[in-house]
């Protein structure tokens, strides 16, 4: 901040006594604006602890909330083999197995996402980038997440060879962007891989009902979901957040494009971490 004094015909000259008034004017300024920057500092540090806080609370009702529906339904089932097993027929029993291996695989997956936060939130995630087959490893990832392939699922990888990435943090952001499309959008699933200025790009596109304007701007931020989805649709709503955290750790990006009909979210790579070779 800058003070301006000038004279006029009146007082043509500062003498020490002005000169004092001014320094202390000036002074009495500074001390001001400092504490006018103290006082925003301070109640950014008060806005920024309260979302914190409420962060931290809507993340232990959701974790308790999640963990307790399968570990409840995985404690049924067990108490049903060991105290009824011997009154169920064989199709029951493979019933109640199967349903238990569903609840496990929920519980672990949920494990799973809770460490991801945790290592994320304290930057301790490794990314070891090395050559690979892109178009392998997507069909790969992509049958997996989809179960397998027929008509709902479209790849379009032609021209993308060998690339330099971490097969790992690839797995994992092409898996939640695919069982994303096939739990909101709508059938068929489109994966896309190209090269533009230099950068690798993954694409994953679905004709559902996309992503509503109001949540665009939340959307990669942790327990977002997806409009009235999450009402019929059971998550936690951390696996966008997880994913575009992993990407960031890869010196990339993942961001959301809306279309005129469906979701596209685009995975990108900078040149400096991909080296592709057609």
């Amino acid at each position: 901040a800058s003070l301006l004094v000038w004279t006029s015909p009146y007082a043509p000259f500062f003498g020490e006594d002005e000169l004092r008034l001014l320094n202390t004017l000036a002074a009495l300024i500074g001390i001001t604006l400092d504490r006018v920057r103290l006082f925003e500092q301070e109640r950014e540090s008060r806005l920024a602890l309260e979302r914190a806080n409420e962060v931290m609370s809507d993340f232990v009702t959701l974790a308790a909330h999640e963990l307790r529906t399968p570990v409840t339904a995985i404690h049924g089932f067990v108490q049903t083999l060991n105290h009824l097993g011997h009154r169920l027929s064989s199709d029951q029993q493979v019933e109640v197995r199967i349903a238990l291996e569903q609840q496990t695989t929920r519980l672990a997956m949920l494990v799973e996402q809770l460490l991801d936060l945790s290592r994320l939130d304290a930057e301790v995630v490794e990314v070891h980038p090395r050559t690979i087959n892109l178009r392998s490893q997507l069909q790969e990832t992509v049958a997996s997440a989809a179960g397998g392939w027929d008509d709902t699922v479209e790849l379009n990888l032609d021209g993308v060879g060998e690339v330099e990435v971490d097969p790992a943090v690839l797995d994992r952001i092409v898996t939640n962007l695919v069982t994303n499309a096939f739990r909101y959008g709508k059938p068929p699933v489109r994966v896309l891989a190209e090269r533009h200025d230099g950068r690798l790009l993954v694409v994953v596109e679905d004709d559902g009902p996309g992503v509503a304007p109001e949540l665009e701007r939340t959307l990669f931020e942790r327990f977002t979901r997806a409009g009235v989805a999450k009402d019929r649709v059971s998550g936690t709503g951390l696996g966008l957040a997880i994913a575009r955290a992993y990407a960031r750790a890869h010196q990339g990006d993942l961001r959301y494009e809306p279309r005129a009909k469906g979701s596209r979210f685009v995975f990108e790579l900078p040149a400096a971490t991909s080296n592709l070779t057609p």
